[in-house]
């Protein structure tokens, strides 16, 4: 039997769905996310109203005395796939280390859904925390636990912080459909040339859960 760590957590943000999923592309950078260095759009693809989405994010990778031994370097590629579906007001997203993945595989799931009459958003996070290093699995989990839960901590933090930087600051607001054409239609030619020089890359992902749903679903 295979173990692991299990992370489940719900949030509350006092925004509407809309809001949400109108700050969803300018999460980072923000005061909370330091730790994330970088974001690239590998694909995107929009289907009547659902964008289905794939980045890659380089974060930093501190460890402590002990986890050098297993891993050397101070940067880690993170891939994330996201479904915003605007007919049925939900975002979900599944992201992965893809790299050191027998030292520590953390696979996390987050869904963003309307709550009280659209006027609230419901977040639910879940994660697995996965090692296969004999003798050092149980601590490795449990540190990769911690830091899980340090770091969802601000990710929360972060984005209520761009919600408010927002609409606190009554900054023109646009409809959840708006925000997701306007991003597509700005940033597909983008894509032709990102897709050219990310092809080596993206090869090695598509066999994720959230893209072989989607190319059923396309």
């Amino acid at each position: 039997i295979e173990e692991m760590k299990l992370f489940n957590q719900t949030t509350t943000f006092c925004y509407s769905w809309d809001q949400v999923v109108g700050a969803f592309w300018k999460r980072y950078p923000n005061p909370f996310s330091q730790h994330v260095l970088s974001e690239d759009v590998l694909e995107r693809r929009m289907v009547g109203r659902t964008l289905y989405t794939k980045r890659l994010l380089v974060k930093t990778n501190s460890l402590p005395k002990w986890g050098e031994r297993f891993i050397s370097v101070r940067t880690l590629p993170v891939l994330e796939e996201s479904i915003i579906d605007l007919d049925s007001k939900c975002i979900r997203t599944f992201t992965r280390n893809i790299h050191h993945k027998k030292v520590m595989n953390v696979e996390e799931s987050v869904t963003y859904e309307p709550k009280n009459n659209l006027v609230e958003t419901l977040v639910t996070k879940q994660a697995k925390i996965m090692s296969h290093i004999y003798g050092f699995s149980f601590a490795i989990e449990a540190f990769g636990y911690e830091r899980f839960k340090k770091n969802s901590s601000k990710a929360n933090k972060g984005y209520i912080h761009i919600l408010s930087a927002i609409h606190d600051a009554k900054m023109p607001k646009n409809s959840s459909t708006d925000t997701l054409e306007r991003v597509f239609e700005e940033t597909k030619e983008t894509f032709k040339d990102v897709a050219r020089g990310k092809a080596k890359l993206a090869k090695g992902f598509a066999n994720s859960p959230l893209y072989v749903h989607y190319r059923h679903e396309a």
